[in-house]
């Protein structure tokens, strides 16, 4: 939010872009209707009818990330009255501990076993996992990532990924591997390991 306030220029508003956004994509929409019209008229109301419903419904593609996220924070808070009891009891150091542990260990937990190990290997795990800066968007059955042969002899300076925005531009890029505590300036463009609606506050 402090970023948009700093926004000198108005067209770069946030309104101001997703409504050129907008306009650009019914022009998108009725160009390809009118190159499908004249193939023949169905075609054309085909496309038309296709489009609009993908322009219409698309952002529902968020929607099953959106309420996990939603029903994993309400568990959060029902659950953290248990956390709170462990860390008294000290069989938990701190409160986020607890969610290191499965139901069947957080149970035992409560029946008077210590889980300070159990949680202190699988936070290094975490730690570690943190750290990676390339996650594969596929693996092969032997748990290897297949690579083109464009991936060979890259230079190590050089950042390969794939683009989100359509169009080109030159400015100053931020990398960002997570978004907590993320600084983000007006103008910049951000190169991040991949991004979804995780990214932003669910509330």
């Amino acid at each position: 939010m402090l970023n948009y306030l700093r926004l000198n220029d108005a067209s770069q508003a946030p309104d101001v872009q997703f409504a050129h956004g907008a306009e650009q994509a019914e022009a998108m929409v009725r160009e390809l209707t009118r190159r499908a019209l004249k193939s023949n008229w169905l075609r054309g109301q085909l496309v038309k009818f296709c489009l609009r419903r993908t322009r219409a419904l698309l952002g529902l593609r968020e929607m099953p990330k959106f309420y996990l996220v939603w029903i994993l924070a309400r568990l959060r808070t029902i659950l953290r009255p248990v956390a709170e009891e462990l860390v008294r009891a000290g069989r938990l150091e701190k409160l986020d501990d607890f969610y290191f542990l499965s139901f069947g260990e957080v149970r035992r937990a409560l029946a008077g076993a210590d889980m300070h190990s159990v949680v202190q290997a699988r936070r290094a795990t975490y730690e570690q996992e943190l750290q990676r800066r390339h996650v594969p968007r596929i693996l092969l059955s032997d748990g290897v990532e297949p690579t083109s042969s464009a991936d060979e002899g890259t230079e190590t300076n050089t950042l390969r990924g794939t683009p989100a925005s359509a169009g080109s531009i030159t400015a100053r890029a931020r990398v960002i591997l997570h978004p907590v505590g993320a600084h983000l300036e007006p103008g910049e463009i951000l190169v991040a390991p991949s991004t979804d609606p995780g990214w932003t506050p669910s509330s």
